[in-house]
């Protein structure tokens, strides 16, 4: 005697079947004329049902079957109805990961074939007219409201969804980068042909923007424009340089199309690095908020550069401090294996304050002792169910009283 197992949002059943069929036919669940078949030759009884308590009841059933795991509610009705079946031979179940542990759990026979999953199909069929019993809404609603908390349990439950943040967050600034460093230079060397005197001194991207757009959109400059420069630059003796050496010079005719670029290059960098600066602030605080130790040895870049290698701050926490050091250097690891050579000693914690700042011969040595501090710190943030920073504070401090001691030694 055959039983299968059939999980529907309202509840477990457990049926007796018995197909008068040939064994050779079995079900394959893409060729239809098999499951009309099986659907023909298949003796259904139900055994027993047992209904959920209420939607909640039918969500925690529900993520426990989706991982494998059978409920107390579902080994009990099990145990009460197969102990008491002389003639048991087989349970059927979908999942063969659930019917390993209930093999485990229960001690009985499990098979998973193929042949199940058009039983089931064939039971969803039949039984869903239960549903109006004990889901007044009907079988479409319940089945939308349990679908939903389930989707909601399942994203709450995820610890990594502020990890994808931060990575995706950390991928958008390396481009913004990237865009805001290529339109800056050709902005730079289109301005060069129309305010050569400018460009005598190095500009930071913002200002020389702004007053490039504000050259471009005054044709006349004199003092009231001064005092209007004064408030853009921030800066009485920049914005004098500048008043001086455009009065000085001779400035070629700009037409209306170059103007017009110009003005949306300059517009279009300075929009760039007021959304870079958002980014910039939204990645620090959830760096802060899901690992503080190691923004506090690291910072948010260097933070998110490793969570955004390995995956997640879990799987970061589960790397070695050997692996963590390398992270980011696996071309040169694999090419130094393959010639036998020197294998790299830092990846991306090279770019770290503390490896900068060591002699040229204790690089090796400071990364040894940063990755081992780092992963630490990962671990500390994952692990721990509180969130503090004091871990992060002292390892920075100790890592401080090294780096001093080794390059005092280095110098003797």
């Amino acid at each position: 005697m055959n039983f299968v197992l059939f999980e529907s949002v309202i509840g477990y059943y457990l049926v007796n079947i018995s197909i008068e069929n040939n064994p050779s036919t079995m079900y394959k669940p893409r060729e239809t004329s098999n499951e009309s078949n099986l659907q023909t030759n298949l003796k259904i009884k139900n055994f027993s049902f047992i209904p959920f308590n209420s939607l909640n009841h039918s969500v925690f059933n529900c993520k426990m079957i989706a991982c494998g795991k059978p409920t107390t509610y579902l080994l009990e009705f099990l145990k009460y109805n197969l102990i008491r079946e002389k003639h048991f031979n087989y349970l059927k179940t979908v999942d063969p990961n659930l019917g390993s542990n209930l093999k485990n759990l229960l001690n009985v026979q499990i098979s998973s074939e193929l042949q199940v999953l058009g039983i089931t199909r064939i039971l969803r069929e039949r039984y869903n007219s239960n549903s109006f019993e004990i889901f007044p809404d009907g079988i479409i609603l319940s089945l939308q409201k349990v679908s939903f908390l389930f989707s909601t349990g399942k994203i709450q439950d995820k610890k990594n969804i502020s990890d994808r943040l931060i990575i995706q967050v950390s991928q958008l600034l390396l481009s913004a980068d990237e865009e805001i460093n290529t339109l800056s230079t050709i902005c730079k060397e289109w301005s060069y042909f129309f305010f050569p005197r400018i460009l005598e001194k190095n500009y930071r991207t913002l200002p020389f923007c702004m007053i490039i757009k504000f050259l471009l959109n005054r044709k006349v400059i004199n003092d009231h424009c001064l005092s209007e420069l004064n408030i853009l630059t921030l800066n009485k003796d920049l914005s004098v340089d500048i008043y001086k050496n455009f009065k000085k010079s001779f400035y070629p005719p700009i037409d209306e199309s170059e103007m017009y670029i110009l003005n949306i290059l300059t517009e279009k960098i300075i929009s760039l690095l007021e959304m870079r600066k958002i980014f910039h602030f939204f990645l620090r605080s959830k760096v802060i908020e899901s690992m503080p130790n190691l923004f506090h040895i690291l910072g948010e870049f260097l933070s998110s550069q490793l969570i955004s290698k390995t995956g997640s701050l879990r799987n970061l926490s589960k790397c070695p401090s050997s692996t963590l050091q390398i992270l980011g250097s696996e071309k040169a690891l694999f090419k130094a294996l393959k010639s036998h050579s020197n294998t790299p000693k830092y990846g991306i914690l090279y770019n770290s304050i503390f490896i900068k700042k060591s002699i040229h011969n204790k690089k090796g040595k400071i990364s040894r002792y940063l990755s081992n501090k780092c992963s630490l710190a990962a671990k500390i943030d994952y692990f721990s169910p509180f969130h503090t920073f004091c871990y992060g504070k002292k390892f920075k401090s100790i890592l401080t009283e090294l780096l001093s001691l080794e390059n005092d030694m280095g110098e003797i």
